[in-house]
């Protein structure tokens, strides 16, 4: 009874909402008919009717229904005037102001969180045995047929000056909003927060203030009724972003419901909110630090079940919401979200810092750990792509199509085809909004931001891409490449075979040949820096310790690089000097090292290849776009 309540609640605030922001756009638009706006250059131009300007960025409509956005200073002297005049008149006319464009002011907190004390007894421990002794699914393409054609854009407020900062952003797919804040701590120590609910089929916000709070509280994960969050404490430090709140953002001020410490029986790091996402109305799942997964009862900040996870990491939730792809170090696994139980699992090597993904159909899994990127076919686990991560930045990343990785909001890498194709610059948060990609571009003091939902990777990138592997010579090297050995490098000569013995097996093991006459050319060279190196150690944690002593070392440095035509293709080092070591019985430190004042051969023997290379151009990508106020350009 009680969630119908809250529902029913919800369901007629929803439609004031949309009530009172169709009445100002249509006040708005009242009297005004299409006209040909042109740019200052002349050579573009649409016919289309003027909705709204705020700060330089004006909204247009076009007859189909369609909304465009541009700079006010793209345009024509005379289309800017005709702008200034046309803001004015709606000024006038509208007793309303869009929701979208309105000053924060007056919208704030109503009451203290009723505080819960968490009983464990009634929570049930999830078995991490499987249920089924094989990893098999019957998988069915999710399918996202029902989700809106289009989205609209959002203006979001300026910054109130240089030093507020953004505090965090959360999406829910099923009512298509999205949640963000900021925050911004005053000379007086005073901390001011301010949030900004979007819904991004009608392209309007909604602002909130808050100013009573001793804590940032980011949003962390927002409800499918569009109006109830997840709200967590987030300050600098282990320990210090440790309890929950619910917040209903339903009306014109903000309900703080419930607050609750999820892992008090954890310490540091460990019982900290790491990751939240709803599952179904009143019901999320979080994990900590330590890698507690819970799944909550929100309206009662209840625990129905738990399971332990690999400390440090990030499971995937799978669009349908059925599934959670999760790691426990040596496995991976999947939990049936709504049964509390893990249905397969398969071995693994061990994973560090992993997060995992699950695409927008649900037909793979992705893992990306300190070193490695992982993808598995969901339907039978079978590992379909297991390289190196370098090269590609650290941080969340998410499935942009079934293909495409965009990973810290900026890289895009193509899973298929092992490429780091587009780069994407200055969008201050990237969230999966299921098959497309929201991005928010947080604005200055001076200028306001946009909040805009797009599907990625853009035409442009796909045309580029496909367009510049027709070249015959795109690729360099890959399976069934003959390479050419080039071990002049190597000063020692009676490690030489030992080298070309690792490099030759490497190669065989990529498929490919060992020649004079070789496509690309694998150099292999070891070379003493010009002065010794200092490097601090001390017996507890390697060259970090506390009390760490320095010594003054002779670096060498192994080299593997790939040669195409002069220009480098591929390059990786190592050096001889240990980052940690293990003493004998009575050994010195000064002892120890000695063992390590050599080239390291050995080096040659641990490296991983490249799975593929492109011709090198010079540039990482095939090219970048800017995530601006305007859109992607």
């Amino acid at each position: 009874m009680k969630r119908r309540m809250i529902d029913s609640r919800l369901s007629r605030r929803s439609v004031l909402l949309g009530t009172v922001v169709l009445t100002a756009m249509a006040v708005a638009a009242q009297g005004q008919q299409p006209r040909t706006w042109t740019d200052s250059s002349g050579r573009f131009s649409v016919k289309a009717t003027f909705i709204s300007e705020a700060d330089g960025i004006l909204t247009l409509e076009k007859e189909d229904g369609k909304r465009l956005l541009i700079r006010l200073d793209q345009l024509t002297a005379a289309d800017q005037k005709v702008v200034v005049e046309l803001k004015s008149k709606q000024q006038a006319d509208s007793p309303f102001k869009p929701a979208g464009e309105s000053p924060l002011q007056g919208q704030r907190e109503q009451g203290e969180p009723q505080p819960v004390e968490i009983d464990w007894s009634k929570a049930r421990e999830v078995n991490a045995a499987p249920i089924n002794a094989k990893w098999i699914f019957d998988v069915k393409q999710v399918s996202n047929s029902g989700r809106p054609k289009e989205f609209r854009p959002v203006t979001t407020p300026k910054k109130v000056d240089f030093f507020e900062k953004f505090s965090g952003m959360t999406v829910s797919v099923p009512s298509n909003r999205v949640l963000f804040g900021y925050a911004h701590r005053k000379k007086d120590k005073t901390l001011a927060l301010r949030y900004f609910l979007a819904d991004m089929t009608e392209g309007q916000g909604v602002p909130f203030k808050v100013a009573t709070l001793e804590h940032t509280m980011s949003p962390l994960a927002l409800a499918d009724n569009g109006t109830t969050a997840l709200m967590r404490k987030s300050e600098f430090g282990f320990g210090k972003s440790d309890y929950l709140e619910t917040w209903s953002f339903a009306s014109d001020r903000i309900k703080r419901l419930l607050q609750w410490y999820p892992y008090k029986e954890s310490s540091g790091g460990n019982r900290d909110i790491k990751w939240a996402r709803f599952v179904e109305e009143g019901r999320a799942l979080t994990v900590s630090g330590g890698g507690k997964l819970v799944l909550w009862d929100t309206e009662t900040a209840e625990p129905v079940y738990h399971f332990a996870i690999k400390g440090g990491s990030y499971p995937g939730l799978s669009s349908d919401r059925k599934y959670v792809c999760y790691s426990r170090g040596e496995h991976i696994g999947v939990l049936d979200v709504a049964e509390g139980k893990v249905l397969a699992t398969r071995t693994v090597d061990s994973l560090t810092w992993p997060h995992l993904r699950f695409n927008p159909g649900g037909t793979k899994i992705a893992c990306l750990d300190h070193t490695r990127v992982k993808v598995w076919r969901f339907a039978d686990g079978e590992l379909l792509l297991d390289m190196s991560k370098r090269g590609l930045p650290s941080g969340n990343f998410h499935f942009v199509d079934e293909n495409h990785l965009l990973i810290s909001g900026k890289t895009l890498f193509d899973v298929h085809n092992q490429l780091t194709v587009w780069s994407y610059e200055g969008a201050g948060a990237a969230e999966e909004f299921g098959d497309y990609t929201c991005l928010l571009t947080t604005g200055s003091h001076r200028s306001s931001g946009m909040l805009m939902v797009e599907r990625l990777p853009q035409a442009l990138v796909t045309e580029t891409v496909a367009k510049a592997m027709e070249a015959p010579d795109f690729w360099v090297f890959a399976k069934g490449t003959k390479v050419k050995l080039n071990l002049d490098g190597l000063p020692d000569q009676d490690q030489v075979e030992r080298v070309r013995a690792a490099l030759t097996t490497k190669l065989s093991a990529r498929g490919c040949q060992v020649g004079d006459n070789g496509k690309i050319e694998l150099l292999a060279t070891v070379k003493e820096s010009e002065k010794k190196k200092e490097v601090s150690y001390g017996r507890a944690f390697g060259p970090f310790a506390r009390g760490a002593v320095p010594f003054k070392l002779r670096e060498f440095i192994s080299r593997a690089k790939f040669v195409y035509k002069g220009e480098t293709a591929w390059e990786h080092t190592g050096t001889n000097i240990p980052t940690s070591f293990s003493l004998k019985d009575g050994e010195a430190i000064t002892e120890a090292l000695k063992r390590f004042q050599k080239p390291n051969y050995a080096w040659f023997e641990k490296l991983e290849l490249p799975l593929v290379l492109r011709k090198p151009t010079g540039s990482a990508t095939f090219g970048k776009s800017k995530v601006t106020s305007a859109g992607i350009q």
